[in-house]
């Protein structure tokens, strides 16, 4: 009974020590992959932190960006400045047009007798009355051999319009000569009073800036800049009034059609639309 008791104490003793066997190997890698999960989480956590890091960084950059962003600000700004126009200068008045051009002996007929004379009273050429007139209106003329003639001085030599006549070298003064041996310029050069606009002055006239002007023989066929320039003086240019040198007829007519005789301008100088002059 004793010997059955003992075995029975020895097979439960066995049984108790038997349920505190230490874990096994399987049992301490479930265990390994807690903790290996707790650092990675630690991991994940520092490898976070370290992008947020990297995001605040990136956030610079972002500034600089906009550091950029205020520099094409100013670009845009350089950009008006240049293509602002600049403005039309210092007004002087309001001046009526008139037009004056080279008269061409080819565009008159009539038979040869108005004699045209030098300063020496000697003939330059017999011409009809009717070129003889508009010589003298004009103050500049071609002949029909080539040779350009130009206003000299009152004389008593008998020809038309008691005009003595100088001629001019071809080369030099092509379509004549202005009050100050300059030569006259086609679509630029202005017949002026000079107690109102000094000789040589240069003007502008806004209405004429950016004109197509129209082809009209070897005239014209380009865009007016609206600058002139006072190279002339005329007996019945006098006040607010300019003769605007057409160069022939045939173009003062096409001018007629844009801005008539008496037509009104506002006229500057000192404009910066002009410096090119």
């Amino acid at each position: 009974m004793a010997r059955h008791l003992f075995l029975i104490l020895l097979t439960s003793s066995v049984m108790l020590i038997g349920c505190t066997e230490p874990l096994t190997d399987s049992d301490n890698e479930d265990s390994n992959a807690v903790d290996n999960g707790n650092d990675d989480v630690d991991a994940g956590r520092e490898d976070t932190g370290r992008e947020d890091t990297g995001s605040a960084d990136t956030g610079s950059a972002d500034t600089g960006s906009a550091d950029t962003g205020s520099a094409d600000t100013g670009s845009d700004t350089s950009q008006d400045v240049v293509t602002t126009p600049p403005g039309p200068g210092t007004p002087i008045g309001t001046f009526e047009n008139t037009y004056y051009y080279l008269a061409e002996e080819g565009a008159h007929s009539g038979p040869a007798e108005a004699t045209l004379y030098d300063s020496s009273c000697d003939p330059i050429a017999v011409v009809s009355s009717s070129f003889a007139d508009a010589a003298c209106i004009e103050g500049t003329a071609r002949l029909d051999d080539g040779r350009v003639i130009n206003y000299y001085q009152p004389c008593s030599c008998g020809g038309p319009c008691s005009y003595c006549w100088s001629v001019m070298d071809p080369d030099q003064f092509p379509w004549g000569m202005g009050s100050q041996v300059n030569p006259l310029e086609p679509l630029r050069s202005w017949a002026v009073d000079t107690s109102i606009i000094d000789y040589g002055t240069v003007l502008y006239v806004e209405e004429w800036d950016g004109l197509a002007l129209p082809e009209v023989g070897e005239l014209g066929g380009h865009t007016h800049d609206g600058c002139f320039r006072a190279d002339d003086v005329g007996g019945a240019i006098t006040g607010n009034h300019v003769d605007i040198f057409a160069g022939s007829r045939d173009m003062w007519q096409a001018l007629e059609a844009i801005f008539p005789t008496w037509s009104d301008f506002v006229v500057y100088v000192d404009s910066p639309r002009c410096e090119h002059l």
